[in-house]
């Protein structure tokens, strides 16, 4: 079982759908007109995604964020949705850039 968020309705965990977040967390013209078929991150195309976008929220509040590619989900995921890691990680990758020739 599984507890929305915002409304604290208890569903099956296969009812988590995205009528259910729509119902839920954002309305469906929120989710609907945020979709531009790009990962709001990285841009690419779903149609270049091995998968269909992920409907990314916060997983503190339950608010809808965005669309997110998997491997940008994913990454937010490994570190646990906090602003300071990312922006660290991109300083890091940053001032550590590889090129052919190092």
């Amino acid at each position: 079982m599984k507890t929305c968020t915002k409304c604290g309705e208890t569903k099956e965990e296969s009812q988590f759908s995205l009528t259910s977040y729509a119902a839920c967390i954002a309305t469906v013209e929120e989710i609907k007109s945020a979709f531009t078929g790009k990962c709001f991150v990285c841009g690419i195309p779903e149609t270049e995604c091995n998968q269909r976008l992920h409907l990314d929220h916060c997983h503190k509040t339950g608010r809808f964020r965005g669309w997110l590619c998997g491997r940008c989900n994913r990454v937010a995921g490994h570190i646990d949705d906090a602003p300071e890691i990312a922006l660290a990680l991109a300083m890091y990758l940053e001032n550590h850039v590889c090129s052919k020739t190092n």
